[in-house]
């Protein structure tokens, strides 16, 4: 199972960073040598999960294609927000891009006083990456579905932790 899924993630990051490039606005190639810098890419979660490591090997790819080097810049902190915000305040030149989850779409409904404005402040270029949310358990348990899970909670109250 593993090797079906590293193959359909990484052509899922392959994919992502063809469509980012394509994406772009044709000004920007218009443009003297874009890019002429590097190119940001701001990820508002630490350095080795799921959007971090699709942000580096869209900012390896692209980097290629530009023949110019993308920087990931992460800036963690408030499940997000933290980099949302400074991502919303870097000028919007195409040489800073916002990497991140489609949990951003819903922090407006969770929070109502964010210091961005998800609709505003940002536009999607591309659908970059598809991660599954897996729940495991100790080997030790005796569950093998949800069901048998919610059956065993309901059974022997506050024992799973």
């Amino acid at each position: 199972m593993t090797p079906s899924f590293d193959f359909s993630r990484r052509r899922a990051i392959a994919a992502g960073a063809a469509l980012a490039a394509g994406s772009l606005s044709s000004s920007l190639f218009a443009q003297q040598g874009f890019p002429n810098r590097p190119v940001k890419f701001v990820v508002p979660f630490p350095a080795g999960g799921p959007v971090d490591t699709t942000a580096r090997a869209m900012a390896q790819k692209l980097g290629e294609l530009w023949g110019q080097a993308g920087v990931v810049d992460n800036r963690a902190g408030a499940g997000g927000i933290v980099g949302a915000e400074i991502a919303s305040r870097l000028p919007a030149d195409g040489y800073n891009l916002f990497v991140c989850s489609i949990h951003h779409s819903v922090l407006p409904s969770l929070h109502p006083k964010l210091p961005y404005d998800i609709e505003k402040d940002f536009v999607p270029v591309s659908f970059a990456a598809m991660f599954p949310v897996i729940l495991v358990a100790h080997p030790s348990v005796p569950a093998t579905n949800v069901r048998e899970l919610i059956a065993m909670a309901k059974q022997q109250p506050g024992k799973l932790a």
